[in-house]
């Protein structure tokens, strides 16, 4: 085996493509909601392909959905990428830009929610104090 073949694949995990049925998630960065195409998975991250950039760097923190759950992630890179084949936007709305980013898997993570405020406290305008004191 030569040093090129041994250093193409340096991945500690198998890649898994994913079924077109189970392709929907959804990246969470900051308040930001980007819809995308999962590519492939793996026991270490994802493979993920958006229509537009997020604003979102190398190293970075974020949340994905998948119809398997929620994940923390870190962005490990983020490429242009071709236009998807069998694209379903009618060609006038197909992006002129895709991004393809590999997310490295942190862990299992929980659904971003509202804090929960009765309707007592609305009522009255309170709100839910953090850790510090202060109102949020």
């Amino acid at each position: 085996m030569s040093t090129t073949e041994t250093n193409t694949d340096l991945r500690g995990s198998f890649r898994c493509p994913v079924a077109e049925s189970r392709q929907h998630c959804v990246l969470h960065v900051g308040g930001e909601l980007h819809p995308g195409r999962l590519l492939d998975e793996s026991a270490g991250g994802f493979a993920v392909l958006l229509d537009k950039q997020p604003n979102v760097e190398v190293a970075q923190t974020a949340l994905l959905q998948t119809d398997s759950g929620y994940f923390q992630v870190r962005v490990m890179y983020m490429a242009e990428a071709p236009t998807p084949l069998g694209s379903r936007l009618p060609e006038s709305d197909v992006p002129t830009q895709w991004f393809r980013l590999g997310l490295g898997r942190l862990g299992d993570a929980l659904p971003e929610q509202e804090p929960m405020v009765s309707k007592f406290a609305k009522r009255f305008g309170l709100r839910k104090r953090d850790a510090s004191g202060a109102k949020g």
